[in-house]
């Protein structure tokens, strides 16, 4: 983790890209630390994923960068188009479905309130 008073880059090439082998989505983290949690998804037309919320504690805020999505979240369903963001507690479970004919990239930044 760096110092407060360091910046931490991380280039494009040099990003963690994982495939959840529990579902289609591919996650590439784009910055981590005890405090925050930035992880850009990459979901293919007609698939849906699962996004397991962290722990109490947390606040979610996720971004549409390009696509057209449903989120569902405590049985809520709700569309997100390219552009649209939303924000919750970021410990509650999500499901992501790509309703759209291109390949959806959804920006998830978790943080928390505490340094625990």
């Amino acid at each position: 983790t760096p110092a407060r008073s360091q910046v931490n880059v991380v280039r494009m090439g040099e990003r963690k890209r994982v495939t959840n082998p529990a579902g289609p989505e591919v996650l590439e983290v784009l910055a981590g630390s005890r405090l925050l949690q930035a992880t850009q998804v990459e979901i293919e037309p007609e698939h849906s994923c699962d996004r397991n919320g962290d722990t109490d504690g947390t606040e979610l805020f996720m971004y549409v960068l390009q696509g057209q999505l449903e989120m569902t979240c405590n049985e809520k369903t709700f569309l997100l188009r390219a552009g649209d963001s939303a924000q919750d507690d970021g410990s509650r479970t999500r499901r992501f479905r790509n309703i759209g004919e291109s390949r959806d990239l959804v920006l998830e930044v978790v943080s928390s309130c505490s340094a625990s």
